[in-house]
């Protein structure tokens, strides 16, 4: 595959091949980012309900619960 290129013109293969290659890898860091934030929104939330042991239909229950996600989150 590699051997049709030559000189200059395999260095900047090579490059442009290195650019694309951590491109991607930044997305799928991302995206694992997300998931840690979203895996950790929902431990809080279910901790939150199993200390108040009440339904989540609670209305102070809901407002503290979006609290405690909103500051993981941000």
């Amino acid at each position: 595959m590699f051997s049709e290129y030559q000189g200059m013109c395999r260095k900047n293969k090579i490059a442009e091949l290195k650019r694309s290659m951590s491109s991607e890898q930044s997305f799928f860091k991302k995206i694992t980012n997300e998931t840690k934030f979203i895996v950790t929104a929902s431990y809080v939330v279910a901790n939150l309900i199993a200390q108040r042991s009440k339904p989540y239909s609670d209305d102070e229950l809901i407002k503290q619960c979006m609290e405690s996600v909103a500051k993981k989150v941000w």
